[in-house]
């Protein structure tokens, strides 16, 4: 039987017997998947399909190159399976191309940032945990637009926890987020024209404002950060 001489417990010059005896024919994979293909009726491949495949082959590179387009998919569920797929071939150690790994993880992690509602995140331990799993730099950036989506402050401490379990660098993330909502209130400012007394600039430069001074909550919710909350809060005062 194939399933025995592949395991290595028949003696060759038995193999050898057998198989002249029956004039077995293998096929290699490649023959397989021909054969299949020609069975389709011009129908193309899944992308499911297609990676099925070279996994079955062992064409991880090509999966890795094909990703650069699929990353243009919308299909949330596409990417979140091409994110798993690239965390298990690296468990295996079958990441060829770590950067375009990098790139397909951060597509996930933007994507659950993204479907976050209502200022509040569910679940921060999630994402804390795909986050963590990009560059320290990326890690750094992505974990601070979570934290400028999270506006209610009982979800907040959530948030700096599970970033601290998961090892992204949260007061780094922090002075990214707070450095953006500095930047957001200059802009506002320099939008402002000369009627600026006018109701909707006004309640504008509120929330921005408001938005600012919220960012710091942040550092103050990590012990080690909270002199430095207060220091930039009374910068921003004066």
């Amino acid at each position: 039987h194939h399933s025995t001489a592949e395991a290595n417990t028949t003696p060759p010059e038995v193999l050898e017997l057998l198989q002249s005896e029956l004039q077995i024919d293998e096929l290699s994979l490649q023959q397989v998947f021909s054969a299949v293909k020609s069975l389709m009726n011009g129908k193309n491949e899944s992308k499911y399909q297609i990676c099925q495949r070279y996994l079955m082959l062992g064409h991880i590179r090509n999966i890795m190159q094909d990703s650069l387009e699929w990353l243009e998919n919308k299909e949330d569920k596409f990417i979140r399976f091409l994110a798993h797929l690239i965390l298990v071939l690296r468990l295996m150690g079958k990441d060829p191309q770590h950067d375009i790994g990098d790139k397909i993880l951060e597509k996930y992690v933007t994507q659950l940032i993204d479907g976050l509602d209502g200022g509040s995140c569910e679940c921060p331990e999630l994402i804390a945990y795909y986050t963590s799993t990009v560059p320290t730099d990326r890690q750094i950036v992505l974990y601070a637009e979570l934290m400028d989506r999270i506006q209610k402050s009982e979800h907040r401490m959530e948030v700096v926890t599970a970033g601290t379990k998961a090892g992204v660098d949260v007061a780094a993330s922090a002075r990214v987020a707070i450095k953006k909502a500095i930047t957001d209130i200059q802009q506002g400012y320099g939008n402002i024209d000369v009627t600026y007394t006018q109701t909707s600039n006004v309640e504008k430069d509120k929330t921005l404002i408001t938005k600012v001074i919220s960012s710091l909550e942040w550092l103050s919710l990590m012990p080690n950060q909270v002199d430095e909350a207060l220091w930039l809060g009374n910068a921003m005062i004066r």
